[in-house]
């Protein structure tokens, strides 16, 4: 019996993809060397992603293919990490040199015209120049640091970056650092040609400050990109400074003005996956209010996926919030309550404020109120030292048991439900991942809770109830206190609502991580 012995088996393309797409790069490098086909199949798969990190001699990988049209055509995902690697310790009073060669090859992500998602991840000590003053510790990533990072990265995007223009932000920046003499090279100059607006669907921003910078947020540039309308999954981790008088009320500011900057109303217009995450209690104090989000439109029309993290539930408008969002994809699809929590007590200065307060109008002119009932008023609080007299004590009437309960009688297209709470989470010091960093840059987990947070083997789901004293926060107190942490109305109220979508949709509807 004759057998036949030919290798020259030719497989299709879409094989080829659909085998190359599971292995790793130094296999895939391998790859491109095992034919004509292999390697115009393999190559796309290669440098689909590309990241650019301050680290020592990555900036050189970026620009290679930066600089090659044939490659960088290819790049679709990049991810911008201004971690400098090694054994640096951050935050440890260590000797800090700004990257220089990251800095540089920085412009060059104007070049990469096919990239649909962006990734910028800085690391999660942040503060002001101030910083060292006050603590006795160096913040390594400063205001200015992140400003010329960020500010960089959105002319690049927005097809305005110039040598002129870049000039402009350094000297805005005013970073101790010496750019012309950095490498002592001056080949990896970026040239000053001119390119094309970048129309990217996808931006997160990892360990962004939660601070207001005006630099950033009405520049031309950013105004351009974030109201294009083309980003349609927006994903902010927020990491604050350290809370003294002075650094919160900058807290305050952020938040009462993201319904101008990040979140403005073009983009609201198109979002479709949205995840919002902070290091501390966020939404009642300092006060976020989703109502004034593209206010004419009731927030975002065409979003299926939100993802909250460290989010405060206080009011009742909050649920109707939830639930009447995505009202012209059909409502939401995908719901996540990442260690939210629900305020059973607030202890705040005061007086209050006034019963509402008007935000804008509707498409028929009519004027938008929205209550101001039983939320610190954000003048004072900015005024707030952690003494004084005239502290208001609030006990808002929310419960779980409530929200859950509306969800299921509401949120009939909703087909994942997930929420983990702070007390399941453990900290993995062995771990060298950040707490912020995920894997793939998409649309599959839009939650930032990976890294070195971990849900430890069988934990039990704690919905969790708050208290807030001044700028203090506890997330284990409740209303009705119990062994497992919370009442058992909720417990019910949580699996008639995982029930409902199970049965609804056939999946597998999960409540922790």
């Amino acid at each position: 019996m004759s057998h036949n012995t030919n290798s020259n088996v030719k497989l299709s393309a879409d094989i080829l993809y659909f085998v190359f797409s599971h292995i790793d790069k130094p296999t895939l490098r391998n790859c491109r060397l095992l034919s004509h086909s292999a390697c115009s199949v393999a190559t796309p798969s290669l440098f689909r992603r590309l990241q650019l990190s301050a680290a020592e001699g990555e900036a050189d990988r970026f620009l290679q293919v930066a600089q090659n049209e044939s490659l960088r055509r290819h790049v679709q995902e990049v991810i911008i990490d201004t971690n400098v690697g090694g054994d640096f310790e951050y935050h440890h009073n260590a000797s800090y040199a700004i990257p220089a060669p990251f800095m540089r090859a920085l412009p060059h992500l104007r070049f990469f015209s096919n990239v649909k998602a962006l990734s910028v991840d800085f690391n999660e000590h942040c503060g002001g120049e101030d910083y060292e003053d006050r603590t006795w510790v160096a913040v390594e990533e400063t205001h200015d640091f992140r400003y010329r990072v960020l500010q960089t990265v959105f002319e690049c995007l927005a097809g305005t970056w110039t040598a002129e223009r870049q000039l402009e932000i350094d000297e805005e920046a005013n970073l101790d650092w010496d750019f012309d003499n950095a490498n002592g090279e001056e080949d990896d100059e970026p040239d000053d040609t001119p390119m094309p607006a970048i129309p990217i669907k996808l931006l997160e921003v990892h360990n962004l400050e939660g601070f207001k910078d005006e630099r950033l947020t009405t520049s031309e540039a950013f105004r351009a990109v974030i109201d294009a309308g083309t980003i349609t999954s927006l994903k902010l981790y927020i990491v604050l400074e350290e809370h003294n008088d002075e650094v919160f009320k900058q807290h305050y500011d952020f938040f009462d003005t993201l319904q101008q900057t990040w979140l403005s109303p073009f983009l609201a217009a198109n979002l479709k996956v949205l995840s919002l995450y902070c290091m501390d209690p966020w939404a009642w104090n300092p006060k976020m209010d989703f109502r004034t989000v593209n206010h004419s439109q009731g927030g975002f029309p065409k979003l299926e996926v939100l993802a909250l993290g460290n989010y405060v539930l206080s009011h009742e408008w909050q649920i109707d919030w939830i639930i009447s969002q995505g009202r012209e994809s059909g409502g939401l699809k995908r719901l996540y309550l990442d260690r939210c929590s629900v305020l059973h007590r607030g202890n705040i200065p005061g007086p209050l404020p006034g019963p509402s307060t008007v935000v804008g109008q509707d498409a028929q002119g009519n004027d938008i109120e929205v209550s101001n009932v039983n939320y610190p008023r954000i003048d004072i609080m900015k005024r707030y030292n952690g003494e004084g007299t005239g502290m208001v004590e609030i006990f808002p009437e929310l419960r779980w048991s409530q929200i859950l309960r509306r969800f299921r009688e509401s949120m009939r297209s909703l087909e994942v439900f997930e929420v983990m709470s702070q007390l399941e989470i453990e900290y993995n010091e062995d771990s060298e991942e950040l707490p912020t960093r995920r894997g793939a840059l998409d649309d599959s987990d839009p939650r930032f809770c990976t890294g070195r947070f971990s849900t430890y083997e069988g934990a039990d789901v704690r919905l969790c109830y708050s208290e807030c004293d001044g700028t203090f926060w506890n997330d284990d107190a409740a209303p009705n206190p119990t062994e497992d942490g919370y009442g058992p109305d909720d417990e019910e109220a949580l699996r008639q609502l995982v029930d409902e979508i199970t049965g609804h949709h056939g999946g597998e509807t999960c409540s922790q991580s």
